[in-house]
């Protein structure tokens, strides 16, 4: 599940090694990087190429290109404007890597006020317009969608704002094509601080349980709200319903005093990092349970190793499960500007 917390796009759960790439490859001027897989199992040691990725001079990912079957490729292409905010997205023909069927096109008035423009083999089939505001500790952003082909306007409406110094709402408000209002996801992030580090949770807000079992023992209030939802979403809004925090399914990540993520985690299952003292991630054990063991203890069930070259990139990644012998070895080499 994806949770909106603040700004404009915070994902949950980021894979540790897409950050370490991130901010390595600035520091170290990385033209290209190539990834071969090594697969080793009872019935083979094979080593094949598996991506090369492109960079331009101020770190950002302008090409990737991925062999999916016999002479088929997945090529996708970016570009950044002087500011560098990108501009462009391009996905190409697997059988012919020359032309590409889709791009989506971002043109900026400014940071805050941008048209998203997407296009198939050549015709535009969807444009979106974005406006963002703050006011006070509030974050608001408007996204207008058309869908040229079946010619439909859909409005939503992100809210994001503070409360206290640890709590973080996001509530996205849906309208349809008539621009009635008809839908609110909310979701919440709470900020603990730990004697070891820092606890940050998400999940689901929603109207306290308490609210809804009146409507559910009033079949008038039930009616009307069946045929009325957009009065009872505006209360919703206005704050005429108390509302409370579901932990289910339950999302958290814990950071240290250095601010590595040490372990993350939704429901019952986690995963746990390890890190050298040169700060690298150098472990990462997923937890869970083995078949046929249903509600036993925790344990490791699949570790991933990180070794770096003399630049501190990563060189070698090795997975491998508790449950088969087969191993899966990533091999990193780079060129630089």
């Amino acid at each position: 599940m994806l949770i909106l917390v603040s700004g404009l796009v915070l994902h949950a759960q980021d894979d540790p090694l897409d950050n370490v790439l991130d901010s390595l490859v600035r520091v170290n001027h990385v033209k290209e990087l190539r990834i071969d897989l090594r697969s080793i199992d009872y019935r083979s040691d094979t080593t094949y190429f598996i991506e090369i990725v492109r960079f331009d001079q101020r770190g950002n990912r302008i090409e990737s290109i991925v062999p999916k079957a016999r002479n088929r490729y997945d090529r996708r292409v970016e570009a950044y404007d002087s500011l560098n905010r990108r501009v462009l997205f391009r996905e190409y023909d697997p059988e012919d890597t020359t032309h590409f069927h889709s791009e989506k096109i971002w043109i900026f008035q400014d940071t805050l006020n941008y048209r998203v423009e997407e296009y198939s083999e050549g015709k535009k089939v969807l444009y979106a317009d974005v406006t963002a505001r703050s006011s006070k500790d509030t974050m608001w952003i408007t996204l207008d969608e058309y869908n040229l082909e079946y010619e439909t306007h859909d409005r939503t409406v992100s809210r994001y704002r503070n409360v206290g110094d640890t709590l973080q709402i996001s509530e996205h408000i849906q309208f349809n094509d008539q621009m009635e209002l008809h839908g609110i996801d909310s979701y919440y992030q709470i900020t603990r601080a730990l004697d070891t580090g820092t606890l940050v949770m998400q999940g689901v807000l929603h109207v306290k349980e308490s609210d809804w079992d009146l409507f559910n023992s009033d079949m008038d209030l039930m009616r009307d709200f069946y045929q009325h939802p957009e009065k009872y979403l505006q209360m919703q809004l206005d704050g005429k319903f108390e509302m409370e925090f579901d932990e289910d399914p339950f999302i958290y990540n814990i950071y240290n005093q250095k601010g590595q993520l040490v372990q993350d985690g939704e429901g019952i299952y986690k995963q746990t990092f390890t890190y050298n003292e040169r700060g690298q991630l150098i472990q990462q054990i997923g937890w869970g349970e083995l078949d046929g063991e249903e509600y036993s203890d925790l344990i490791p069930v699949h570790f991933t190793d990180f070794e770096y070259n003399e630049r501190g990139l990563p060189l070698k990644v090795t997975e491998s499960s508790v449950e088969n012998s087969n191993t899966r070895i990533k091999m990193y080499t780079y060129k630089y500007w």
